[in-house]
């Protein structure tokens, strides 16, 4: 992720170490895993630099951002004609599909087992009012994750697109009257505007409604898991001043390792504890 740094520091680096518990350390070697997408495919992007898409430890899966490439031609989705709020749209919603698909590969789900999310805003997509778009595409993913195994951007997500658009323009607009009183009206018809993104909601149904019939970019193998209480994960937003590749956003999630059995946590919370506080912890688990 492309941030700013402290003045006279060229490099900083980010390094997360994992250590077993003690009474293992003599016994078992670490168990991790690590996912490294290398192919060009139409699931999920590719890694566009040398790390891995998602590693797997202690029951915890820690993924590499996503920003929004098309797996097939690992470009950044084209500009949308109806603005810029409706392209931080269809990007936010490729980076979440990316975001599942990668989840899924790791026997996972980003719609429902998330525990955290940072998501990166780069300063266009931040003062366009991105970050009440992307809320409402996540909004959109933890209410039916079925939707993110299709790429048609969500209802929802597009009148949120279409309102930060009216909210951006109306501030500007306001702006424009207060700084250039009595001047000429140079502004732009705002019903050139609504026609454009009225054409543009048409295209996206029209777009869409091979995918709703199921033509979706996940196969049939690679569905989500099953998620017995799905979660609402924090969501800390990060503007910064540019992303890789021009990307208006990166999404970064850690997720719960679904395929984890349920008796580690329970074994490894009771170390520290007697006999009868193991028991009941894992009779929790089993009930849980």
């Amino acid at each position: 992720v492309q941030v700013p740094l402290p003045a006279g520091c060229p490099v900083l680096l980010d390094v997360l170490f994992a250590r077993p518990p003690v009474q293992q350390q003599q016994q078992l070697p670490l168990d991790r895993r690590v996912l490294h997408v290398q192919s060009i495919s139409s699931w999920a992007p590719s890694c566009i630099g040398p790390y891995s898409q998602a590693t797997t430890y202690n029951g915890l899966i820690y993924m590499a951002g996503q920003i929004p490439l098309e797996p097939a031609t690992m470009a950044i989705a084209e500009p949308s004609p109806a603005g810029l709020q409706h392209t931080i749209a269809a990007q936010t919603w490729r980076a979440l599909c990316s975001c599942q698909a990668v989840a899924v590969a790791v026997r996972s789900c980003f719609a429902g087992a998330s525990l955290g999310l940072t998501v990166y805003l780069a300063e266009t997509a931040a003062v366009a009012g991105g970050q009440a778009v992307v809320q409402a595409a996540l909004q959109a993913a933890w209410a039916d994750r079925s939707l993110l195994e299709c790429l048609k951007v969500p209802p929802a997500v597009r009148r949120a697109a279409a309102d930060a658009a009216a909210g951006a323009a109306g501030a500007a607009a306001a702006h424009d009257a207060a700084g250039s009183a009595g001047a000429p009206d140079t502004t732009t018809c705002g019903s050139c505007s609504t026609d454009r993104q009225q054409r543009w909601e048409q295209e996206q149904e029209a777009d869409g409604s091979e995918s709703e019939q199921g033509a979706g970019f996940v196969d049939d193998y690679l569905k989500p898991p099953a998620v017995a209480s799905p979660v609402r994960p924090t969501v800390i937003y990060v503007t910064v001043p540019a992303l890789p590749r021009g990307a208006l956003l990166e999404v970064q999630p850690v997720l719960a390792d679904l395929s984890a059995p349920p008796r580690a946590a329970a074994s490894t919370s009771s170390s520290s504890g007697d006999d009868s506080d193991g028991a009941c912890e894992q009779e929790a688990a089993r009930a849980g």
